[in-house]
């Protein structure tokens, strides 16, 4: 131990030794920036030198012989910093710079914006959206920034609507606002709705992550919202609604978002405010006319506050709140108005986050978070539900009310860097949350037909209508990141794991590394291991705490029982599961090319065993009862591999462009989910996932328009392999291997032009275009009943849509 705090003693000695230069990257809030490159170019140099921020903000160049430079600090998101004639001497002070987050429209004409670059200090296959591109690409449906994700490679959108991120399902994804967790703990997703507007980047991890992430083994998906500045600003955005003809004129849609910031004590305290709400009215064309509408009403406002305390010491508070009301849920061509639903939901996050700097350069951080979600779901009747092979009939027959918490506490240390063989930089952190989940449903009996008239089978439910969970979970972490030298990064970190329901402690090494090869500056290299589990999923755990089904089944006549009762029974003993355990591990190359083109590939290769699932295990009672014990067990294993190869530029400083090709295949050995009002019969099969799709292209960009000045031209072209799906008869049995079957490709073009122009003293811009342009037919729902006289048909398919938008941007 004396040797090792000698060695490092010497190693610091001698680094101070050199000349040098220092400083610190802040944003306008004086919130520490990390990942901002800086260059220093001049006479005395041969060539530049770099340095890259950390997680604090300091950078460190050297040796820097005294002289004159130029200096320059960039980010991607953040106008760059460029100071000519930087004087540097052996007792140079340590610089304060100050980099401004991009604006949507800009105050002034002087500013530089950021060239992209090759982040050296960066191990995770990662891939940060920021606001400009949330905001400027035309993707479908701009009110939900969850639409937004598909612009990156490796994140899905299935037919469902739900996003997957590296071949996982959504609920094995860890999501959080503001460093904060907002995964619900029954369903495992991104339940939780934000404005596009108060979104200043959406930043992807998939592979190669430190430690600092868990409980997701297919990334981390992390959400940074706004702040206020010394500037008061105001924007607004589709304030006027629109209408359609659908037996007479109607509101038809609605997505006005507004967001108002600026300073209550200039440069101390700043407050944010950002509103959105949503209307839609969905007409289904294939249903009566007098029944054929579902009616949608959105909405959410977050509202945030900082003060700077001191200059070390930095409080933030924010509160988001969420509202859902929609009539006539579920309808489609083959579910009628009166096989909907009415639902209700709503949801509270608030949250509170301390950081200090302390002396020595020492930053300790703590917070609280409280999220709740609140659902109620009701039928529109009584009339028993039918499933027949041609659609559903009656009204729905399950009525739910939910309620689900989390208290969340977490605290972070991040030590100063030490010196020995090279540059460490150590942080460590816990976490704690209490989960309570609560759940009435109540469901009526209702019946399988194979036509009209001719009654297959008829499923009741017994038992408890209320039943709930509580969950208490333990995280902690370190994570060290060494530099050897200026062109070798090594990223070695642990995390714990642990909950009161597994009761393991769940380790989780990490190792990644990069590499920029000498007299390559504009190559990296990276690799990485770790071990991931995801989080335990109350949703399945609780379902045989949940009413029970039992159900008779029909003979051809339709009247006479020929077997049952038949009794599904949910089993799940806590004490003998495991965790999902995946391995992931993944190999990267960046290159810049020439003309400022850059070049990105990436392997990945994913692992799993242990993953939950329930399985079917028939029995026969002694009085002739069939009993199907539905028991959750550790019997999945997945296996994902992915390759990637992505190009791209950012255009007169200003305009990104980006094209990627992905072949990747996501399987499992249990793709069945059994939920309780699922009727299929079959044993638990592997095949792809719901969202596996081999093949994908995606390429958008925000470009000047040609020949137009003044006029910028938006595309996002994704085209990928159609979504697999499975087959069954008329008694709901499963015909073939599970998702055997595949969906047409699918192909969307979008585009989209904007002119920006002045007026009455204010800033404003018009968007006009069209999604799905050559209006290719992208069905996702099909006739899956192959007894049925319409099998294989498709339907639900979005054709050429014109879309129109207007921003008031702010005051000249």
């Amino acid at each position: 131990m004396l040797l090792a705090a000698f060695l490092a003693l010497v190693f610091a000695c001698e680094s101070t030794a050199a000349p040098q230069l220092t400083g610190r990257v802040v944003d306008e809030n004086s919130l520490a920036v990390q990942g901002a490159q800086v260059t220093l170019t001049g006479p005395e140099l041969y060539i530049p030198l770099y340095a890259v921020s950390d997680e604090t903000g300091h950078f460190l160049v050297l040796p820097v012989p005294p002289g004159t430079y130029d200096l320059k600090v960039e980010k991607r998101g953040f106008y760059a910093f460029v100071s000519r004639s930087l004087a540097v001497t052996d007792r140079s002070a340590p610089l304060e710079v100050v980099l401004n987050h991009q604006q949507e429209y800009e105050e002034t004409v002087s500013v530089v914006y950021s060239a992209p670059t090759i982040d050296r200090e960066e191990a995770a296959v990662q891939t940060t959206l920021t606001s400009e591109e949330i905001i400027d690409l035309p993707f479908s449906a701009t009110h939900d920034f969850r639409n937004a994700l598909p612009l990156i490679p490796g994140v899905v959108k299935d037919r469902m609507g739900r996003i997957h991120l590296n071949g996982g399902g959504e609920d094995q994804t860890f999501y959080s606002l503001d460093g904060f967790n907002v995964t619900s703990p029954v369903s495992g997703i991104l339940e939780n709705r934000i404005s596009v507007d108060a979104i200043r980047a959406v930043r992807v991890e998939s592979s190669r992550y430190s430690a600092e992430y868990g409980k997701g083994s297919a990334g981390a998906m992390a959400l940074e919202t706004a702040r206020g500045d010394d500037r008061f600003r105001f924007s607004a955005t589709n304030f006027l609604p629109s209408f359609e003809f659908h037996n007479g004129l109607r509101l038809s849609n609605w997505t006005p978002r507004a967001t108002f910031s600026g300073p209550i004590v200039k440069g101390r305290v700043w407050y944010f405010n950002a509103l959105d709400l949503q209307y839609d009215l969905n007409v289904v064309d294939k249903l009566p006319s007098s029944a054929n509408t579902n009616r949608n009403w959105f909405g959410s406002n977050l509202t945030r506050l900082q003060f700077n305390i001191t200059n070390g010491n930095i409080l933030t508070t924010s509160f988001l709140l969420n509202f859902q009301n929609s009539a006539h849920l579920g309808i489609t061509p083959l579910d009628p108005v009166e096989t909907s639903r009415n639902r209700q939901e709503r949801f509270y996050f608030f949250n509170v986050k301390d950081q200090i700097y302390l002396s020595g350069g020492w930053v300790f951080e703590a917070g609280f978070g409280l999220n709740q979600i609140n659902t109620y779901e009701r039928p529109l009747g009584d009339a028993t539900y039918t499933v027949t092979p041609e659609g559903r009939s009656g009204n729905y027959f399950s009525r739910s009310r939910g309620r689900v918490e989390r208290a969340q506490w977490l605290a972070n240390i991040l030590a100063p860097p030490w010196h020995w063989r090279g540059r460490h930089s150590l942080k460590f952190g816990i976490d704690l949350d209490r989960i309570r989940y609560r759940q009435f449903a109540s469901r009526r009996p209702f019946e399988v037909q194979r036509y009209p008239g001719s009654l297959v089978r008829r499923i009741t439910f017994s038992g408890e209508p209320n039943f709930g969970a509580n969950n208490f979970e333990f995280s902690a972490f370190i994570q060290d990141r060494w530099n050897p030298s200026d062109r070798i990064l090594v990223e070695a970190g642990m995390r714990l794991d642990w909950d009161q329901i597994l009761r393991e402690p769940l380790w989780e090494p990490r190792l990644a590394a990069t590499w920029s090869p000498d007299g390559l500056p504009d190559t990296k290299l990276s690799a990485g291991i770790g071990v991931f589990y995801d989080a335990t999923n109350l949703g399945l755990l609780t379902r045989p705490r949940d009413q029970q089904r039992s159900e008779i089944v029909f003979g051809e006549d339709g009247v006479t029982p020929v077997l049952g009762p038949i009794q599904s029974i949910y089993r799940a003993d806590q004490h003998h599961l495991r965790a999902p355990f995946y391995l992931n591990w993944s190999v990267g190359w960046e290159q810049k090319l020439p003309r400022a083109f850059y070049f990105r590939t990436n392997f990945i290769r994913k692992h799993g065993r242990h993953a939950w699932a329930y399985d079917l295990f028939p029995s026969t009672q002694a009085d002739g009862t069939e009993q199907y014990f539905y028991v959750l067990g550790n019997w999945r294993r997945d296996n994902y591999r992915y390759v990637e190869f992505t190009l791209s530029r950012t255009f007169l400083g200003k305009y990104p462009w980006l094209f990627s090709y992905a072949y990747s295949g996501a399987r499992s050995s249990a793709v069945i989910d059994f939920a309780l009002e699922n009727p299929i019969l079959a044993r638990q099969e592997g095949g792809p996932l719901d969202w596996d799709v081999p093949n994908r292209l995606i390429s958008w960009g925000y470009l000047p328009a040609p020949y137009l000045k003044k006029y910028t031209v938006a595309y996002f072209v994704e085209g990928h392999s159609g979504f697999p799906y499975s087959i069954v008869d008329k008694d709901q049995r499963l015909r073939g291997s599970p998702n055997g079957n595949r969906l047409p490709g699918y192909f969307s073009l979008n585009l989209h032009l904007e002119r920006r122009f002045k007026m009455w003293r204010h800033q404003w811009a018009l968007r006009a275009g069209f999604n799905n342009i050559t209006a290719h037919d992208n069905p996702t729902v099909v006739n899956n009943n192959i007894d049925s006289p319409h099998f294989g048909g498709l339907s639900d398919s979005q054709g050429r849509v014109f879309t129109g938008r207007i921003r008031f941007l702010g005051r000249n």
